[in-house]
Order: C-alpha cells, then structure tokens, then sequence
C-alpha cells in the first residue's frame, strides 16, 4: 500500500483541507465586515445627498414666498439663507467628487482613514447621470446667484431651485436606491459565504 492511500495520511488531509477552508473562509468574514464597516460610511453620505437636495429646496420654495423687501431684511438672509445655501452647495459636491474618484477623504466619513470605494456597473452608470445633473444644477445656480458674492441675488436663486429642484431631488434619490442595491448583493454574498464556511466547517 503506498503511503498516501493510509488512513492516517487520508485524514490528516483531510483535516489540513478543513483548517484551510476555515482559514480561507475567515478571511472572508473579516474582509466582508470591513465593507460592511465602508458601506455604511457610503450608505450615509449618500443618504446626506438626499437631505441636502430636500433642504436646498425647501429652502427655496420657502425664500421665494417670503422674500425680503427691505435692506435689513436682505442683510439678515445673507447671513442665514446664503450661508447654509453655500454649505449645501459645497458639501453636495464634495460627496459627488469623493463617489467619483472613489476616495472618500476621513473628513468626509468621519473615519481615521480614507475610505476605498469599488462600485458596480450599475452604480456607476447612476452616479455619472447624477454628477452630471449636480453640475448642470449647480452651474445654473450659481449663474442666477450672480458674480458679485457680497450682494448675490438670492431671490433669482430661489426661483432657479424652484424650477428645477425637484430633478435634483429625484437624482439624489435614484443614486441612493443605486447604492443601496448593490450593498444588498454584497450583504447576499457575504451571508452565502457565512453559510458556506457553517457548513464545511
């Protein structure tokens, strides 16, 4: 009988190819909570795109119907209206770079590290449709808030979101279901290899 037919050296193989299973599938498991760790942090920010579009609206809709008609009035607005408008502004596109570059800077997540971004097809076909609506919104915006940023035309610029707001708040909207999906498929993945490893372990 050679060696490799005894039945010490078959269950010793076998044993090896159990620990190696474990292993492999362990490695896995730890891969898998640390995109699950990363997905929340996508899950979040795009979740912030849709309150950001919702307030920026709002917001509008909300300036256009008491518009200030004095000098005191405009000047309170430049400090409260404009300056949360330009944060939205800036925080929108800060999200919309950091999806397309796919490095979310630790300022942006709240992590110690940046956070390395992998979409799927359909994710990135939906994000490139929504950073190219961002940027046609934006630029309009900014067109109707004019050049002369000590004294912008917030009125015309409430008028702007007004009309065209609500394309903003449905392409926040289909990115997060984008996003959203392709975590499903990756939870489902990490679950069958969860069960695969209980399995043969």
């Amino acid at each position: 009988m050679k060696w490799y037919q005894s039945l010490k050296v078959q269950i010793a193989g076998i044993l090896l190819l159990q620990i190696v299973l474990v292993t492999v599938m362990s490695g896995f498991s730890l891969y898998g909570l640390t995109l699950r760790k990363h997905d929340y942090a996508i899950l979040n920010l795009v979740g912030q795109l849709r309150v950001i579009s919702q307030s920026v609206v709002s917001q509008g809709v909300n300036y256009k119907q008491f518009a200030p008609r004095d000098y005191e009035s405009y000047e309170r607005d430049l400090k409260l209206y404009n300056r949360s408008l330009q944060s939205h502004l800036s925080d929108y596109s800060a999200i919309i770079k950091g999806f397309e570059t796919r490095i979310l800077p630790a300022d942006l997540t709240g992590k110690s590290e940046p956070v390395y971004c992998n979409w799927d097809e359909p994710s990135i076909r939906q994000l490139n449709k929504t950073a190219s609506n961002w940027r046609t919104f934006e630029a309009g915006l900014l067109k109707s808030l004019g050049s002369d940023k000590a004294q912008p035309r917030l009125e015309s610029a409430a008028e702007y979101i007004v009309e065209n707001g609500e394309s903003l708040i449905d392409s926040s909207e289909n990115i997060a279901l984008a996003f959203q999906k392709m975590m499903e498929v990756k939870l489902n993945n990490i679950s069958y290899l969860n069960s695969f490893q209980l399995r043969y372990s």
